[in-house]
């Protein structure tokens, strides 16, 4: 059993200065506390930097020329203080059990390298109308494999390369295939974690990043069969 660990809460933001206060405030009502909050601000225009003024010493924040949410996470890997990060979006909730949860899974799984929980959408207020209950998944929870209730080793982003900066769109699930093509050990718990706000921006909603992610999971499995026949 690991007697304890430090975790770094890592939000990153562009142009989203309303929802990112309503994240660091999920954040700061966590029944355990991360050990460090960072923002990286991936060059927002907006009233962000004004708006976080508010949060004061509690958290730490870098703005920075825009480059894109894959350089901004392998960058977190390098600026945060702890070995175990806590992805958040900007336009995500946590729940409040969320890390106390996962520490205490780490805590008697210690082999674990990234564990992930459920994850709830839900619409933006006054966008109610913009989305089915059904087809978008307003009524349940499910497995969460995203950043937002990623807790993940430090070091197994920086092993396995990060995030894959040339690509805007799907880089997540490049990432996560290749790092299950490496051995690294994850896990899905079975427990809500966050919640993930749709409203119209949501790059993974869009057609663009749907058709590279059924790609990229098309071009998986082919390898997965082609191994199995060897």
């Amino acid at each position: 059993m690991e007697a304890s660990i430090q975790i770094s809460a890592v939000l990153t933001t562009y142009n989203s200065g309303a929802l990112l206060e309503e994240a660091l405030d999920s954040v700061l009502a966590q029944t355990r506390r991360p050990d460090e909050i960072l923002v990286i601000d991936d060059g927002s225009t907006d009233d962000t930097a004004e708006r976080i003024k508010r949060f004061g010493d509690q958290i730490r924040y870098h703005w920075q020329e825009n480059h894109g949410t894959s350089q901004v996470r392998n960058l977190a890997s390098r600026m945060v203080r702890f070995p175990w990060i806590a992805f958040l979006d900007a336009d995500d909730l946590w729940l409040p059990e969320r890390l106390e949860v996962q520490e205490a899974w780490i805590r008697d799984h210690p082999d674990c390298e990234a564990v992930f929980g459920q994850m709830r959408n839900f619409a933006h207020p006054g966008m109610e109308s913009q989305y089915d209950v059904r087809t978008h998944h307003l009524d349940k929870w499910l497995p969460g494999w995203c950043p937002s209730t990623m807790l993940i080793r430090r070091e197994i982003l920086i092993r396995n390369g990060g995030f894959d900066e040339g690509m805007r769109n799907a880089e997540m699930v490049e990432w996560f295939i290749r790092i299950r093509e490496a051995g690294v050990k994850l896990q899905m718990i079975d427990v809500p974690l966050a919640r993930r706000r749709l409203h119209g921006e949501n790059k993974g909603l869009q057609s663009k990043g749907q058709k590279t992610d059924l790609r990229l999971l098309r071009d998986f499995i082919a390898r997965k069969r082609a191994a199995a026949k060897v």
